[in-house]
């Protein structure tokens, strides 16, 4: 079956999650934001990144899991 064009990646759902928000987040509010598992945004995050369309705002917040989260956001 071939992908419709109505269909909504993790990709599309990050980009338009970072769009929505005015303080940036990370890759831990992106997954629970998406429903999505941390390593699968985390994997999209870094492609955008890679292609230059996420950048690191510069400052971090609690992870959720006792560490600091880079906060990121839309270039």
């Amino acid at each position: 079956m071939s992908r419709q064009t109505t269909d909504v990646t993790l990709t599309d759902r990050v980009i338009e999650h970072l769009t929505r928000v005015t303080d940036g987040a990370t890759d831990f509010e992106l997954a629970a934001a998406n429903k999505a598992l941390l390593s699968s945004v985390n994997a999209v995050r870094n492609g955008l990144m890679n292609k230059g369309l996420v950048v690191a705002r510069g400052d971090r917040r609690p992870s959720g899991r006792g560490g600091m989260a880079t906060v990121w956001v839309l270039a």
